[in-house]
């Protein structure tokens, strides 16, 4: 729609009320009449308060009611099928030895120490506080891995290396990314 060079519609979002209106109050018998007719319309509901149901629509609500919580518990019935061993992309509970070992309790003792030694500062750039990764370093996640044949989480959580804090450190992100062994890199060099 073009509108003639300088012309400003008055609807303007939520100033959108002519100033001619604001403020009006409708007498009450125009308001009594505005609400019947928008019963009468369906626009509004006849106003029911201290109205009791009838016996047929208490059966009706009921029956909704009933319908409802029944879609709700098959709702419930179909997401506990997509859990665990139901679901259809179940590959039988393999989850990376190296996801199992950073997920466990021990893991996040060892990195909330890391983090208290460093005192929550980058030691690379000397960053203090954001968004901060607990690195092994001098002898890295993956070597560890490899050097002591660690094939489960139990092996994992027996290995005194992984739990060492003197084999952390803490880093900022930007400076976790341009380290050495980031993301296995020094696995894929050999």
């Amino acid at each position: 729609m073009a509108f003639a060079k300088g012309y400003k519609p008055w609807n303007k979002g939520k100033t959108g009320i002519k100033t001619s209106n604001k403020g009006y109050k409708h007498s009450e018998a125009t308001r009594i009449q505005m609400s019947k007719t928008r019963i009468e319309r369906g626009i509004l509901p006849p106003n029911r308060k201290g109205i009791p149901h009838t016996i047929d629509h208490k059966r009706k609500i009921g029956e909704a009611n009933k319908k409802a919580y029944s879609s709700l518990i098959l709702r419930q019935q179909i997401s506990d099928r997509q859990k665990g061993s139901k679901a259809y992309w179940w590959k039988g509970g393999i989850t990376a030895l190296r996801n199992q070992i950073r997920q466990c309790f021990k893991y996040r003792l060892w990195r909330s120490d890391v983090f208290h030694k460093n005192d929550f500062t980058c030691q690379i750039c000397s960053k203090r506080g954001g968004r901060l990764s607990a690195d092994h370093y001098p002898k890295s996640f993956s070597a560890i891995l490899d050097d002591n044949k660690i094939k489960s989480l139990e092996e994992a959580e027996n290995c005194e290396e992984f739990w060492d804090i003197n084999n952390g450190r803490t880093l900022c992100y930007p400076c976790h990314f341009k380290t050495e062994n980031y993301g296995g890199k020094s696995r894929k060099k050999k």
